[in-house]
């Protein structure tokens, strides 16, 4: 993110839908070297750890199988790059179907307890040029957050060239609000940056990664880029990259990451990403560019996938709200940020180590199945996570939790409506509802930080419900 736009920006309220308006080359060399990007770049030595110098084995990459046809590629094998980066026929490109080329999670599936939903109200607006108000990356929320915030290891997705590095003022944001919460400092060493992969299969397509400390030999060949120097449109590649390989270490930090296309323009790496950038910086070539963002989820491989769908019986469509849905109940947004931030934005993730007759994997019918009554226990709606506070009652109540660590908010209720609100010294925050006529269900309403949770239950008669912040 952009953290000094952000808050430049106009502040405005909207009120709209997200979705569609329908040979190999030189190995890489160190920033600073006139050359151009090439189409290719021989592989390289092992990756070095940001703590230190010693070197790290990437991860075992995937093993090569027969790409089946919802998995074949037409990209052509050799295509030109320009100055920027990305592919030069930028709208020959867009007339073909992207494959499925992401081949690894960033971070393995089994350490992860939630993922946001694509165009959701997932933190802040995050859309391409044909859509507003919603967030169109993923958020990969590993176990113990606070304390693997600044160790998590981060691996490629794709095989590609890492070209850009990102250092803008919405990553330095982001430690100064970590330390503020937690009273942790961030590592020294720990450098929060943007890094940009184009992949091998799809070159006019940047993998954007969000708040990650890369690599020691990563920052030795990318161009570093910061704030708004690519805005006029001649931003240039200072070298051939970084080539990795799926599953190579990149760096350590957030699994916070975005998948954008550019269907025509320079394809310069950092887009206007938000209906007020748009709106704010419309004079600059940057957002002019027609960009379409896609789904992690919709383009892995089945290979890849089957992490997830094997441990957690999820589908794709589960981490996906689709245009006609996002359409059909639209967000509002106040400049960049949501009304109602993280409302049903996530995806809840079970232990691996859970046994099947206790893990919730995401199949909320299943878990309500299981429970005399209607609804599930606080245990069960914990889904194996630690049980900080919980409460139930029935119809509408005030509720205050006193809670000694970071956790998730997470309600089950029987109906509908029903909606809860987060009561803060600025008024009331509705994180969740649940419309007239709802069928029982168990959703995560947003994180849940330490000390005492005012919050406030608005349900018709007869509505019953349970609510738990689990760590």
């Amino acid at each position: 993110m952009i953290g000094g736009i952000r808050t430049a920006a106009i502040g405005c309220l909207l009120v709209v839908s997200c979705g569609s308006a329908d040979t190999a080359s030189p190995a890489p060399t160190s920033v600073g070297e006139d050359e151009r990007p090439s189409p290719t770049v021989e592989s390289s030595e092992p990756l070095e750890s940001v703590e230190s110098n010693e070197a790290v084995e990437p991860v075992e990459p995937v093993e090569p199988k027969e790409p089946d046809e919802s998995e074949a590629t037409s990209v052509p094998a050799a295509t030109d790059i320009g100055p920027s980066g990305l592919a030069v026929d930028l709208k020959g490109l867009s007339e073909t179907e992207l494959p499925r080329f992401i081949e690894r999670s960033p971070i393995p599936a089994e350490d992860l307890v939630r993922v946001s939903r694509f165009q959701s109200a997932a933190g802040h607006d995050y859309s391409d040029s044909s859509s507003s108000c919603c967030s169109m990356k993923h958020y990969l929320i590993p176990r113990d957050y606070d304390t693997v915030r600044f160790s998590q290891p981060v691996v490629s997705p794709v095989d590609g060239v890492v070209v850009y590095a990102y250092g803008g003022r919405g990553e330095n944001e982001s430690l100064a609000s970590f330390e503020q919460r937690t009273g942790v400092a961030p590592p020294a060493e720990y450098r929060d940056l943007s890094l940009f992969i184009r992949p091998d299969a799809a070159p006019n397509v940047w993998v954007r990664f969000f708040h990650v400390s890369p690599t020691a030999e990563i920052l030795g060949d990318v161009t570093m880029v910061d704030d708004l120097s690519n805005m006029s449109g001649d931003l240039e590649a200072l070298g051939p990259g970084h080539r990795v390989s799926a599953g190579d270490l990149i760096g350590v930090g957030l699994g916070e990451l975005s998948i954008e296309q550019h269907l025509d323009g320079p394809g310069m790496p950092l887009s206007c990403s938000s209906s007020q950038m748009r709106e704010t910086f419309a004079s600059f070539a940057a957002c002019a560019a027609d960009t379409r963002f896609h789904s992690l989820f919709a383009l892995m491989t089945d290979a890849a996938f089957d992490e997830f769908a094997s441990a957690f019986g999820v589908t794709r469509e589960d981490f996906i709200i689709t245009e006609a849905e996002r359409g059909a109940s639209p967000l509002d947004c106040d400049g960049e940020e949501f009304v109602d931030r993280d409302v049903d934005a996530y995806v809840s993730l079970g232990s691996t180590e859970q046994s099947d007759e206790d893990a919730g994997g995401g199949a909320e019918e299943e878990l309500l199945d299981r429970e005399e009554g209607g609804l599930p226990s606080v245990e069960a709606i914990a889904a194996g996570g630690s049980v900080l506070a919980s409460a139930s009652g029935v119809g509408s109540s005030r509720v205050t939790l006193n809670v000694d660590a970071p956790g998730l908010l997470r309600i089950a209720a029987n109906g509908g409506p029903l909606a809860l609100a987060v009561l803060e010294p600025a008024g009331p925050r509705t994180v969740h509802q649940r419309p007239d006529g709802a069928g029982a269900g168990v959703s995560d309403a947003g994180a849940s930080e330490p000390g005492q949770l005012d919050l406030e239950v608005d349900a018709a008669e007869g509505v019953d419900w349970v609510i738990v912040v689990v760590g």
